[in-house]
């Protein structure tokens, strides 16, 4: 783990989330909700778009309630393209 390197043929480059709240005018980043993700960052944008969603869905209320955020960090942080995936057929009108 670690920076990615881009001399290592090994090494992919992932997305990585960060999870802010406004106080006043100010942005401030929430407390332990910082995390690499298991997902490339070649990702679709359709798929990106739909995990900041996955993100806000799973964050919004604990963070503006003042709740604790760590564990919701970490399982999010272990999403799959196939949770994604189901996402957004979850959200797709039948």
């Amino acid at each position: 783990m670690g920076e990615y390197d881009p001399y290592d043929p090994q090494d992919k480059e992932l997305l990585r989330f960060y999870v802010m709240h406004k106080v006043g005018e100010i942005w401030e980043d929430v407390n332990g909700a910082s995390y690499c993700t298991t997902l490339p960052v070649s990702l679709s944008d359709s798929c990106q778009r739909a995990f900041l969603k996955m993100l806000m869905y799973r964050f919004y209320l604990p963070v503006t309630s003042g709740g604790r955020v760590k564990r919701i960090g970490e399982e999010m942080s272990w999403t799959k393209i196939e949770d994604i995936q189901h996402f957004i057929a979850y959200l797709t009108p039948i």
